[in-house]
């Protein structure tokens, strides 16, 4: 926990796993959450994932603008928005991102499939990049 003063497994826990192949970045996460809201403009403020994709691997302090994106899927949304400081994706770009979002009993799953092309790379073996995740909690 970064912010916030007490923390309960069951009202916000996650797991997370990445997969990859020559056309898609596979990308999954369970969130435990007891109550899920989306009541804000910006999905940050509101019950979400994000994912910090850094596809240079630089893996600097801050996004670079450049070549680090911020991808937000907030729960109930239909699109993908980008976070501050992301580098740009063209509105093709972030149409190309196919993601589904399950509300579950005790939370929901998000599985996101991010094409290569829309972050501008083709990666090989040899490759690396770097991915953080944030699960974004509203409790007000």
């Amino acid at each position: 926990m970064l912010e916030g003063t007490s923390w309960d497994k069951r009202n916000l826990f996650g797991k997370w796993q990445g997969k990859w192949d020559k056309d898609f970045l596979f990308l999954s996460v369970r969130v435990y959450d007891s109550k899920r809201i989306a009541d804000s403009e910006n999905p940050a403020d509101d019950d979400s994932i994000g994912f910090f994709i850094d596809t240079d691997n630089s893996r600097n302090g801050t996004l670079d603008g450049k070549t680090d994106f911020h991808l937000l899927f907030a729960c109930g949304a239909d699109q993908v928005v980008l976070g501050d400081n992301s580098a740009p994706l063209s509105a093709t770009a972030l149409r190309s991102i196919r993601f589904d979002t399950r509300a579950l009993y005790d939370g929901y799953v998000l599985e996101a499939w991010i094409p290569w092309a829309a972050l501008g790379i083709n990666p090989a073996i040899k490759d690396r990049v770097s991915v953080n995740v944030e699960i974004n909690d509203d409790e007000i």
